[in-house]
């Protein structure tokens, strides 16, 4: 080994060593959540939620039943149970002088459990399908040109509690503070890019990574109270960030693709009709993300979802079409129900 690269080594070790002593990863990591919440430049709460409980996952909810004499559901207060399909409604209402290019509901509903036990909701502006609000899907932007007062409506189902299901539970899920929302575009930016770096270094151990990172924050104001001083320390920060990267060491030698995916079971953990209404959460959250990324594309499978949100959610399904024909939306696999791939032996 030449006298460089044995230089070189013996400095990254020294790096690592330091951060290790310093603790500087898990301080980066705990900064990043201080300024997490502050992708909402400004928050407006809503109207509590009223609800009502459906008998059936119906593909076609009674959007248009006013909400009067519907239980309410406070901010911060448990609601619902297991397995409960449900609508829920309250209004709101775009104030002027907020940005309308990043606008977005917040809608934190609670989790009851692990991946398979959340509540799942498609989200209508009037009667209008915006999106799915989800276990991943808490913001859900809204149209650029919206204004006034307008009625918000909530079709979901709450999922499943235990593990395996437990039918007896008497778990109830949380209900945060929803909102109506400004995002603040370079926070979301840097916060996007920040997470990736911390990740990456911690997955590496990667001392450069640790660095560019600390140095990015050290530009950030991070000082209590948060305000108006750290929106205006982000483009700096997101510019010592990005800039840092390009220095942080060579690129691995390699290209990835990411190409978007659901894995949908039609009849696992729930029944048919809950497919049904899972299809169009699904497929919308996917042209909803195609609409604002010309670069996005997706994969799926299962020709018998495609049928039954063909003749469930027809306009859904030529939205579909239309991205298939583009070429950004792949139909792969051959079989009409995706099988389990996971076969015990010869007969199976």
């Amino acid at each position: 080994m030449d006298d460089y690269r044995e230089g070189a080594l013996e400095k990254e070790r020294r790096q690592r060593a330091l951060h290790r002593l310093r603790l500087t990863r898990e301080k980066l990591g705990a900064r990043l959540s201080l300024i997490a919440p502050m992708v909402y430049r400004r928050r407006q709460p809503l109207p509590p939620f009223r609800i009502r409980e459906l008998e059936t996952a119906d593909v076609a909810p009674p959007l248009s039943d006013p909400p009067a004499g519907w239980p309410e559901i406070p901010h911060h207060s448990y609601w619902g149970r297991a397995s409960l399909n449900f609508l829920m409604k309250t209004r709101v209402d775009i104030p002027e002088g907020w940005d309308k290019r990043h606008l977005a509901l917040h809608l934190p509903l609670g989790v009851l459990g692990d991946i398979f036990n959340h509540p799942e909701a498609m989200v209508y502006l009037g009667e209008q399908p915006l999106g799915s609000a989800d276990r991943y899907h808490h913001s859900i932007p809204l149209p650029h040109d919206i204004a006034g007062e307008h009625v918000l409506t909530l079709h979901g189902w709450t999922g499943l509690a235990g593990w395996p299901p437990d039918p007896e539970s008497r778990a109830q899920l949380y209900m945060g503070a929803p909102a109506l929302v400004e995002r603040c575009p370079d926070t979301l930016d840097f916060i996007r890019l920040a997470t990736a770096v911390h990740e990456t270094a911690t997955l590496t151990d990667n001392p450069n990574l640790i660095a560019v990172l600390d140095a990015a924050f050290g530009v950030l104001d991070t000082r209590d109270p948060l305000g108006h001083l750290f929106y205006a320390s982000v483009p700096g920060a997101l510019v010592t960030l990005r800039g840092g990267l390009m220095e942080a060491g060579a690129p691995l030698d390699v290209t990835l693709h990411g190409v978007g995916h659901a894995h949908m079971d039609v009849a696992y953990l729930w029944t048919i009709d809950q497919i049904r209404l899972k299809n169009q959460r699904t497929y919308s959250n996917v042209l909803r993300l195609m609409d604002a990324d010309p670069g996005y594309t997706f994969s799926h499978s299962q020709p018998a979802l495609y049928e039954m949100t063909k003749r469930d959610f027809p306009e859904v399904y030529e939205g579909i079409k239309a991205r298939v024909g583009e070429g950004r939306w792949e139909v792969m696999g051959g079989m009409w129900i995706e099988p389990d791939l996971n076969i015990p032996g010869s007969e199976a």
